[in-house]
């Protein structure tokens, strides 16, 4: 996120545990270079979603002229690039700026959808998404960071976009709780396994709360009945991982980000076989009608 009404035409302001900083093409090539990126995201002007459609304006008119500058730098590192698509909760100002973006589409690998899950209107996501795929090649990916539901998941798959990071299963671990959603309609059979115990424990219908004294003497493995070859799964249980927790010992957070990572692998893997399979209504609607129900208990 820039810094509030700093940033110039040239670069971003951001707000860093050191200070303000200013960022332009240059400086954040630098940063490619030193973290030895395998691929990079084009300079955005991102804000808060609630923004008005004016500041929002500017601000895709910014990232449009620094996709450019970022296309030159990419260029002379030899590194994929993509290119970012800015507008906040204005699904006009996000058409306009897919427009803008795809007419450089010679310089970018493929596209960035930026600034969603970023406090804007939650009934105004589907179109601005919609919006910033408009104009753009579909042979191209796109990628969408932030997600933080299986069903936002399902929703922009149907929408057209092809990349998620995994930034949910690594925030649900550090919280210290493990996924237990099921990947498909096979594992269906999850849903009920800790739906007595959820009022006591603080877990959900996606997540297990490793927290809870619940777990205290649960020598079982996050998902039972061996569903999970994770590592977590096959050589520990939730007990000795709510004792990690409860000792303040780094190998918990180790332990609940290897199975969330593999959980939402699997999860995505189940996703790509029921496309390739000619599954994917049946797929999107078994994840929707969980999620319904999710919130209905």
């Amino acid at each position: 996120m820039n810094a509030q009404n700093r940033s110039g035409a040239d670069a971003l302001a951001c707000e860093t545990p050191y200070g303000q900083r200013s960022l332009d093409a240059r400086e954040y090539a630098r940063i490619w270079r030193s973290g030895a990126a395998h691929a990079a995201v084009s300079l955005a002007d991102e804000h808060g979603g609630w923004e008005s459609a004016k500041k929002s304006k500017t601000a895709a008119i910014r990232t449009c002229a620094w996709l450019d500058a970022c296309a030159k730098e990419a260029k002379t590192l030899r590194l994929p690039l993509f290119g970012a698509l800015t507008g906040g909760e204005h699904a006009e100002v996000r058409e306009e700026c897919s427009r803008r973006v795809a007419e450089r589409d010679d310089d970018v690998v493929g596209y960035a959808l930026s600034g969603f899950f970023a406090g804007e209107d939650v009934s105004t996501r589907g179109a601005c998404v919609e919006a910033s795929l408009k104009h753009i090649p579909s042979e191209k990916p796109r990628y969408l960071s932030g997600t933080t539901t299986v069903e936002d998941i399902v929703d922009n798959i149907d929408r057209g976009v092809d990349v998620f990071d995994a930034s949910w299963a690594s925030e649900t671990a550090q919280r210290g709780r493990a996924f237990c959603f099921p990947v498909d309609e096979e594992d269906d059979e999850m849903e009920a396994e800790d739906a007595e115990s959820r009022a006591t424990s603080g877990s959900d219908a996606y997540s297990i709360n490793i927290w809870s004294t619940s777990y205290k003497t649960d020598f079982t493995p996050f998902i039972r009945g061996d569903r999970c070859r994770c590592p977590a799964c096959a050589e520990h249980t939730r007990a000795y991982v709510h004792h990690l927790l409860q000792a303040h010992e780094m190998t918990a957070d180790v332990l609940l980000e290897a199975h969330n990572l593999y959980h939402i692998a699997a999860f995505f893997a189940a996703a790509r076989r029921a496309i390739r399979c000619g599954r994917w209504q049946e797929f999107a609607a078994f994840h929707r009608a969980y999620a319904q129900r999710a919130r209905e208990t």
